[in-house]
């Protein structure tokens, strides 16, 4: 709890974006049936994915516009930052795979190591699929965000290849049955204690 106040301090954007993947993730686990201790480590993981951005200067995360090549390289080393800052706490091991290998694509195009398919760990790829939609459908200085529609297709439109096509049908089938977008409009509590 004390590190999402540090991130919301550093950038409300993504304080409130972690909290929203962190629902959206939670929708997916219901919907994969899983295991409530994975759902533990998920529900850690995914309200610590960018918490590596607080390494990452503000005028790089804010900036109105297209990022330069080398303010990229600098946005993409916050997974392994997050996972190092986390890897401190030596009660939350299992949940640095998630922050460390949320930017993998199931077609080892990702960062920060390239592994692929089955090799990156379930909940970064759940992950994944819940931070992607969210960023998608958000506002940002230097965009707007997509409906809600083309944010779905979007992804769907890039199961197999950016994401694991079962996650991404499992979003589908929790889009249409009305169980995400309630869940965005509620703000996850950070005062529930987490496991």
């Amino acid at each position: 709890m004390t590190l999402t106040r540090i991130l919301a301090a550093e950038d409300d954007y993504t304080h409130v974006h972690s909290e929203r993947v962190t629902v959206i993730s939670l929708a997916l686990a219901d919907e994969l049936s899983f295991d409530p201790c994975d759902t533990a480590t998920l529900q850690v993981s995914a309200l610590l994915h960018d918490i590596g951005k607080v390494a990452v200067p503000g005028r790089i995360l804010n900036k109105p516009g297209r990022l330069t090549e080398e303010e990229f390289d600098e946005i993409r080393k916050h997974p392994a930052a997050g996972a190092r800052f986390v890897g401190r706490l030596k009660r939350l091991p299992r949940v640095i795979e998630g922050i460390l290998h949320h930017h993998e694509r199931y077609d080892g195009l990702g960062y920060p190591d390239g592994i692929a398919g089955e090799a990156i760990p379930l909940v970064a790829r759940i992950i994944s699929v819940a931070d992607a939609f969210d960023a998608m459908i958000s506002d940002r200085p230097y965009r707007r965000g997509l409906s809600t529609p083309a944010a779905v297709d979007e992804l769907m439109h890039n199961r197999g290849t950016q994401f694991d096509t079962r996650i991404v049908e499992g979003f589908g089938r929790a889009y249409r049955a009305g169980k995400i977008l309630p869940i965005l409009n509620r703000s996850l509590s950070l005062a529930t204690p987490l496991p």
